[in-house]
């Protein structure tokens, strides 16, 4: 999340807390996308669609959620 695109970064908690809450037997991976501008610390998988940044890690992630089956 990021002000960037145009929401508050406390809309998007919000949306998200939601979502998680509504969604919650279902995993979900938060992810941050223009890692290559991003300045901030965060605990959310970072990529950048641009550079191709972490497109391995969330590729990984995603694999291995559906590997368990842990939903």
């Amino acid at each position: 999340p990021t002000e960037t695109c145009g929401y508050k970064l406390e809309d998007q908690m919000n949306l998200l807390k939601s979502i998680r809450e509504e969604f919650s037997s279902i995993p979900i991976i938060v992810v941050e996308n223009k890692a290559d501008m991003l300045k901030r610390k965060s605990p959310y998988l970072k990529i950048s669609c641009k550079t191709g940044y972490g497109i391995d890690k969330l590729r990984k992630k995603i694999f291995d959620i559906l590997d368990g089956k842990s939903w």
